[in-house]
This record gives structure tokens, sequence and C-alpha cells, in this order.
């Protein structure tokens, strides 16, 4: 479901790698005390399988070093907003395109956690490992069997005073993850609008005016996708004074469709050109709030770009993108 606005938002959230050492830290303890977090380092998410002939695309990827010893750990994030049984399957898949991989290049494999998050509307209800199917067998018979499990991070089952809690330190990340618990637990739209007049706060006293910006846009354009009608959260928004220039900023000029539908016609000035200044402003931005600075020479050349197209895939692959420089030199827009 590579377009579900649940899966668009989750990866924006854990492309961030201050998001994921936030998240294990608070969510998995015991499990962050045994990595350098520090080390953390998002990579390229699609894999290639030679044996099965097919790429297996994951959410999010990482590696990280294992404290007090040399070798690393891979780290894959699969969401879910449903349960679907074949979630142990694509996990298999997922473990043999990475030792696949890992084998050509090194000629060994690492060891890999694999991490579940749901925000679905009812509690995770399936198997977490592949032992669960095999209860009834003869224990002696067990122990020649193989397992495969993963760890599930149900957030249906938590309260939303937990997430403001741990996640306090963090707080674009913690009103981020409290937006897709608010699909979980029934979409109450005042703690909603809350929390979007929160991430507004938050604007006017960051430093990093274009990372808030930049989250603010892709919550709005979340929130309008699965909790509340566009229309009517433009209404919403507008009664409050302080939102009427975020409404008529993020709503009225359609960066909900641009965002959700591999940026599509979003914004509406009536001349191509002011389309193109706009949509090279939003690659900009992109690319300043994932990377927290501009590379040198990349502005120059992408207020080069003159095709409105080019610019919308080009940020909708950033906003998806766990290499933001890697993507940036394969476009020719970082020198090598």
């Amino acid at each position: 479901m590579e377009n579900c606005p649940h899966d668009i938002y989750f990866k924006f959230l854990f492309s961030y790698g201050e998001n994921v050492k936030f998240f294990l830290q608070e969510f998995f303890p015991e499990l962050a005390s045994l990595l350098n977090l520090e080390s953390l380092q998002s990579v390229p998410a699609e894999k290639y399988s030679t044996s099965r002939k097919k790429k297996s695309f994951i959410d999010v990827l990482y590696t990280c070093k294992i404290k007090l010893h040399h070798s690393q750990i891979y780290i894959v994030f699969e969401h879910k907003s449903e349960n679907l049984k074949n979630t142990l399957i694509q996990f298999l898949q997922y473990l043999s395109a990475l030792w696949e991989e890992q084998i050509q290049i090194e000629g060994r494999i690492h060891p890999i956690i694999l991490i579940l998050f749901y925000n679905g509307k009812r509690k995770w209800s399936l198997p977490t490992n592949t032992y669960e199917f095999f209860e009834n067998l003869p224990e002696k018979l067990k122990a020649y069997l193989s397992y495969i499990t993963y760890q599930a991070f149900d957030l249906s089952q938590i309260q939303e005073e937990e997430i403001l809690s741990r996640l306090h330190k963090n707080e674009l990340f913690m009103l981020g993850i409290s937006l897709m618990w608010e699909y979980s637990v029934g979409m109450v739209k005042t703690r909603i609008l809350q929390k979007l007049k929160h991430f507004h706060q938050l604007l006017r006293k960051s430093k990093f005016k274009e990372k808030v910006l930049t989250n603010i846009k892709i919550g709005i354009d979340y929130v309008s996708s699965v909790l509340i009608d566009k229309e009517e959260l433009r209404k919403e928004l507008e009664k409050e004074e302080d939102m009427k220039g975020l409404a008529e900023e993020l709503i009225e000029e359609g960066l909900r469709e641009g965002i959700q539908k591999g940026i599509k016609e979003g914004i509406q000035k009536g001349k191509e050109e002011g389309k193109i200044i706009d949509a090279q402003e939003m690659v900009i931005s992109a690319i300043e709030a994932k990377l927290e600075y501009l590379p040198e020479g990349v502005e120059e050349r992408i207020k080069k770009i003159q095709e409105h197209s080019y610019l919308k895939q080009l940020l909708k692959e950033i906003i998806k993108s766990n290499d933001v420089l890697g993507l940036l030199k394969e476009r020719g827009l970082i020198k090598q």
C-alpha cells in the first residue's frame, strides 16, 4: 500500500534518525541500551532478491553499531494500519533480500531486528513469531524447527499521556505520533485541532522554521487524508484567529493534494511561472528540513529546473527518502 497516507506519514516521521533514536529509547529501552544509537544511519530500503527475482520495499531501514562490539545490526521498521496475515511472510522476504545482498557484498550476514509499528483501529492480534503456529507440536520436535520473530509496537494499546510524557523532549515527533494515535482511538476533532495549534506554536518559536513548516504541511496532509475532511478542516482552522493564515497557506493552495497524490497540481496560482517557482521553493525547503542544511550549490541547481512535473516528483522522492544526499547525487544536484 505504497500510497497509503499512514505509510507516507510513518516513513516521513521515521526518516529522521533523531526520531528513531527517541522511539527506541522510550519504547524499547532494553534494546536501546545495547546499541550505540549515535551510530544510527538510514540506508536505502529498496532491496532485490536474486533468488526470488523480485524487489522488496522495506518501509524504513537503519544500521547501528552494537555497544562494546565491532559488529553492526540492521533495524527494519514495517508499518501497518490493519491486521494483515502475511506480515510474517513479508518480514521473511525482507530477511532474505537483506542477507542475500550482504552475502554478495561482504561474504557474511549481519543480525537483523524486525519492528512492526501498528496504528490500526483494532488491537494487533496476529502471531509475532512462527513459534505460535506450532504450539501443539511435540516439545522435542520444536527444538529442530526454525523460527522468525518480530517486535510489535501497537499504538492502539497506548494511552496518549504515555506518548506525551515519553516524547515531550522531541515535540515534532511527539505530535506526529499522537496524530497517528488519533486514528487508532477514534479521532476526536477537538484534540486533533489542538495538536495542529501546537504545531503552529512551535513554528513561531523554533530556530528551524523550515523543518517545522515541512512537518506542519505533511501533518495537515495526513489529518485531511484520514482524520478530518479537508473542507471541514479548513473551516475549523479559520475559526482560530492565529490559524487563519495557516489554513489559507496550507489548504487553499492545495498542498494536501500535492503531497498525498505525488505532488499533483498543488499550487494553483494561474501562471505556470508562479507554479514552477513555488515548486522549486518547496523542494529546497524539503531538502533543508530533512538535512537541516543546504548542500553547496543545490539551491542554484534546483532553481534552474523549469519542468514542473519533474519538481513535483523530486519533492515526493525527497519526502519519502531515507538517503536524501544519495538521491541528490543520483539526480546530479550535488557534485560527486
